[in-house]
């Protein structure tokens, strides 16, 4: 199972449970990884989608670290 796909079925057991902060978190993780698979121009490997995932991580406890 793709790492997008286990996110879509997270959103959707986040939406049933409205579960806004995951719900959040989860389209902000996928939408990481659709907008690098349109930079590269091809679906990523598991080591890529880990890289993305590493990098919007850092990204919001700077932006949190920041405040």
């Amino acid at each position: 199972m793709s790492l997008l796909t286990t996110l879509n079925d997270d959103i959707k057991t986040a939406m049933k449970a409205k579960d806004k902060n995951s719900l959040a978190v989860l389209r902000l993780l996928k939408t990481g990884i659709q907008n690098e698979q349109i930079n590269v121009g091809r679906d990523l490997n598991g080591d890529e989608e880990l890289t993305v995932l590493s990098r919007e991580m850092k990204q919001r406890k700077d932006s949190f670290n920041g405040v």
